[in-house]
């Protein structure tokens, strides 16, 4: 799990539970059911590592494992069946060397990706922007140096940044697109499809848009959705 460090805990655990149970619950209800044995447990039965604990981040003079810094992250992301990205209201994980890094080692594993949290209301109708990995920052100056110097003779900063932000505006879409549906919102789903949304990613863990419509969509959602030609024939949970 990979997250700005200065959100609240609470709010990650939320957006693992998410992840974990597949529910398509407003934050309150999630609150409740996470913090007061509401959530199945058949529905949370999966370890996740959260990267501040699973990785020796700082490099420091205190006795401690020597594998810190770069050289642990790809002995922990092979060992990992996918990553779980938590992204806050405003995106300052955008912003952090660390956060940025993580991702483009995580594709560059060719790992599974998913994205949880909740991402600002303006996000809804444009795209976030990811500024370069020059213009993040890190706890230190011999951190972001670091990563600077091994990104730029690994592939080069222009690749670096293209792969990272392509992650970061898919982050975004799909949560929106998530969020769109649940509060039956049709200008954002129009919005996202004109952006060429990818009309089939999955709503719910049981739900492609299609599906989630057909059940609990307004009269005005199927028609929207129709218009980014949606597939027909995607299997789903029940084998619907």
């Amino acid at each position: 799990v990979f997250h700005w460090m200065g959100m609240r805990f609470r709010e990650l655990v939320l957006a693992v539970a998410r992840n974990a149970s597949g529910y398509s619950l407003g934050r309150d209800e999630l609150d409740r059911r996470t913090f007061n044995a509401g959530l199945l447990h058949c529905d949370v039965e999966r370890s996740f590592w959260v990267g501040m604990f699973a990785l020796n981040y700082h490099r420091t003079t205190r006795t401690g494992h020597p594998m810190s810094d770069l050289a642990i992250l790809d002995c922990v992301l092979g060992s990992m069946s996918g990553v779980l990205l938590v992204v806050d209201p405003q995106m300052r994980i955008a912003s952090r060397t660390w956060c940025a890094f993580e991702i483009y080692e995580a594709t560059r594993a060719k790992l599974r990706v998913a994205f949880a949290g909740e991402p600002a209301e303006r996000l809804r109708t444009s795209d976030v922007v990811f500024l370069g990995l020059q213009h993040c920052s890190a706890n230190s100056d011999v951190e972001h140096s670091a990563i600077l110097k091994h990104c730029q003779s690994e592939v080069g900063l222009d690749v670096f940044d293209r792969e990272v932000e392509a992650v970061f505006v898919r982050a975004v879409r799909e949560l929106v697109w998530r969020r769109a549906f649940q509060d039956d919102d049709v200008d954002t789903v129009v919005s996202l499809i004109e952006r060429r949304m990818d009309v089939n990613v999955m709503v719910s863990r049981h739900d492609t848009a299609l599906t989630w419509v057909t059940q609990y969509g307004g009269p005005r959602m199927l028609p929207a959705l129709l218009g980014g030609e949606p597939a027909l024939d995607l299997p789903v949970a029940g084998g619907w």
